[in-house]
């Protein structure tokens, strides 16, 4: 059986960066401080120490691990945080099964409309995909009175949740 990603990314951690301790030094020419690994290990050759103790070989090893980190998270927790803004003001529109094609293939579960149609509903109803709608802001006025703003949320927001296919809205 081979080992499991966890364990393999502690022995890239081991073999890249033995014993590191985090030590401050200062770049003279910006004036600032820089927080950098120095790798502890040594080798024969005096001129391989000082690349190795160098910011750009700490930096290096500090991004390698931080993208191992990174790739070994579950697809799931990325996927779960993607999300698209969708704005239809605009010169050349894309039809919405268009877009909507475009983030179902992207696997993007989230999308948020800035201005709520029937079409662009009708299209993500079966689709999964999340939808936050945000109220336009010609309307926020408006929605100051209760009848107004029920009448809204009735046309805009509960008739596609009692719809066949439902959109998810959230």
């Amino acid at each position: 059986m081979a080992p499991a990603l966890g364990e393999h990314l502690r022995s890239f951690i081991n073999t890249a960066v033995p014993a590191a301790s985090p030590r401050r030094i200062a770049n003279k020419s910006r004036g600032a401080a820089f927080s950098i690994l120095r790798r502890s290990a040594t080798t024969d050759n005096p001129a391989m120490d000082a690349r190795l103790a160098s910011p750009a070989a700490a930096a290096s090893a500090t991004l390698a691990i931080l993208l191992l980190h990174v790739l070994a998270s579950p697809a799931t927790m990325a996927e779960a945080a993607l999300g698209v803004n969708w704005g239809t003001i605009t010169y050349h529109r894309l039809p919405p099964k268009t877009v909507a094609s475009l983030l179902a293939d992207n696997g993007i579960k989230k999308v948020k409309l800035f201005d709520v149609d029937s079409y662009t509903m009708e299209t993500l109803a079966g689709t999964g995909i999340e939808v936050m709608i945000a109220v336009n802001n010609l309307l926020l006025e408006p929605m100051n009175d209760y009848q107004t703003a029920k009448a809204w949320v009735r046309a805009n927001v509960t008739h596609y949740l009692t719809s066949t296919p439902k959109v998810n809205i959230k």
